[in-house]
Parts: structure tokens; sequence; C-alpha cells
């Protein structure tokens, strides 16, 4: 048997210019499989002249036996536009939010086409007025 590894962490750095928000900043720093838990860490940071952004979200992939993920994210957005002329005024935002999930081992594009599917206007069918 061979076993190969795969790396367990991600370092992303980047810069942009946007003519609202001047230079634009980002990154991020994630390891999964944190301390040989199974779990992830990432943090993240955007910034700009008029938002902000700063995260932390841990991911438990097995917090059951049955297959249900938890994550949960703690965030800091800041929004200051009082340097453009559209609005005067500012907002902070300070929170947090979790998900639970049941893990499906099915093909994940076929997950994928499927939540499309199941938002794409076009699919949704008119009934006439009166039938049920």
């Amino acid at each position: 048997m061979t076993v190969t590894e795969k790396s367990t962490g991600n370092l992303l750095a980047g810069v942009g210019y946007s003519s609202a928000d001047g230079v634009v900043l980002s990154g991020s720093i994630s390891q999964n499989n944190v301390f040989g838990t199974g779990n992830s860490v990432a943090a993240s940071i955007n910034t700009s002249k008029v938002n902000r952004t700063i995260a932390l979200t841990f991911i438990e992939p097995y917090w059951t036996p049955d297959g249900v993920s938890r994550a949960i994210e703690i965030y800091d957005k800041n929004v200051d536009p009082s340097s453009l002329p559209i609005a005067q005024y500012s907002s902070t935002t300070l929170g947090w939010r979790g998900r639970l999930r049941r893990a499906d081992h099915r093909d994940r594009h076929h997950q994928l086409r499927r939540a499309l599917r199941a938002h794409d206007p076009a699919s949704v069918r008119q009934q006439p007025a009166g039938l049920s």
C-alpha cells in the first residue's frame, strides 16, 4: 500500500483596486486536520477604504457519529462609505453564524446540479389559476 500525504493548509493573499474602495487587500490562512483532530480552522481579512471584514471559522466535519458536521464562524464587518459622495453612514456588525450539515457521499456535481435546478426560475412551471 502506498500512502500519499496532501497539504493540509493554505495561505492566500490578494491585492486589487476599485474606484470606490481604492486599494483592496485580502488574505486568509486555513488549516485542515488541526492537531490531528480532523477539524479545520480558518482566518480571513478583507479590507479597503470603505469595507473591512475579519472572520474566524471552525469546522468539525465529524461532529456526530452519523455524519453531521458543524461549522461556526465569528466575524466583524465594518462599512464606512462616508468618503464617497453616495451615503453618509457607517455600520459595524460583530456576529456569529453556525451551520449543521449531514454528510452525503453521492456525487457532488449531481448535488450542485440539483441545487441549481431547484432555484432556476425556468424549472418552475406556472399552473393556471384554480388548479392545485
